[in-house]
């Protein structure tokens, strides 16, 4: 059984897979260029999703970009809970309809119920073990596309919005990312973000490095890059628009940005995108 690493590399791949995992708490959050579907068999799941928490209910089947902040938050009556990854190269060949695609990749978290727990985790427990089977694993794909294809037709006109918990309260950290992840499009800096948030920037910056890991200027940094591998992924918009509208202020900083988080200039990852979805 899987638990989440804490010191993984951030946006590094999990490729396509299909695993059972122990819920853990996410001292940060994770980032990676795949879709992820999870599947919680009982209790329940809370996640807080870029800039929302959601709860995921006994029975329910999650499907979401994984380059969207997410990181688990809490979880009650859950021992173990099923996660696929899916590459977006795989994913973009699977035919499904452009209203689903564009629903996942302008950051909808679609939450299904419409399978039985017991038929899920049959289909799950048989995916696991099928991914290592040469004879089998091409059988999983096809079901895993399939699988995907009934969860678009099946939600239609229905997201994540039942499944929204607005009444939580949000710690100060929660404050904090919500509020990059409202305004990372903006000339913010730390100061900005912890007077927002009613802290002291020194106290603001000590507490979000103890608790994440990584500074406010790094976190803010990272939500402008994925920002704009969203755009130069499913957008036309000039490469220096994109680095505006993500909150830089030279091309120059927005390149050496995008280069150490991305391994990749942006030109480069555009045209792997292409490449990708042709």
């Amino acid at each position: 059984m899987k638990t989440f690493e804490q010191r993984r590399q951030d946006y590094s791949p999990y490729g396509f897979s299909c695993e059972l995992w122990h819920p853990t708490v996410m001292g940060r959050f994770d980032h990676h260029n795949e879709i992820e579907i999870n599947f919680i068999p009982h209790g329940s799941l809370k996640y807080f999703f870029h800039d929302r928490i959601a709860v995921l209910p006994e029975g329910s089947v999650c499907v979401f970009w994984g380059l969207l902040s997410h990181r688990i938050v809490d979880f009650n009556n859950l021992t173990s809970y099923y996660v696929v990854t899916i590459p977006i190269a795989s994913f973009l060949k699977w035919g499904l309809c452009q209203s689903f695609i564009n629903r996942l990749f302008s950051g909808e978290i679609i939450v299904d119920s419409s399978f039985s727990t017991e038929e899920n985790i049959i289909n799950f427990e048989r995916w696991i073990k099928d991914q290592n089977n040469p004879s089998l694993s091409e059988c999983m794909r096809l079901e895993l596309q399939s699988r995907i294809k009934r969860i678009a037709i099946n939600n239609r006109d229905s997201g994540h919005q039942n499944y929204i918990a607005n009444g939580y309260p949000m710690s100060k950290i929660e404050d904090i990312i919500l509020y990059i992840s409202q305004n990372y499009h903006r000339p913010i800096k730390t100061s900005d973000i912890a007077t927002a948030v009613g802290l002291n920037p020194d106290y603001a910056g000590t507490l979000f490095k103890k608790t994440l890991g990584q500074t406010i200027t790094e976190y803010l940094m990272k939500e402008r890059i994925a920002n704009a591998q969203r755009a130069i992924l499913f957008t036309d918009e000039p490469i220096t628009q994109i680095a505006y509208m993500s909150g830089f202020n030279s091309i120059s900083s927005f390149n050496i940005a995008f280069k150490r988080i991305s391994d990749l200039t942006p030109r480069e990852y555009r045209k792997l995108s292409t490449n990708i979805s042709k």
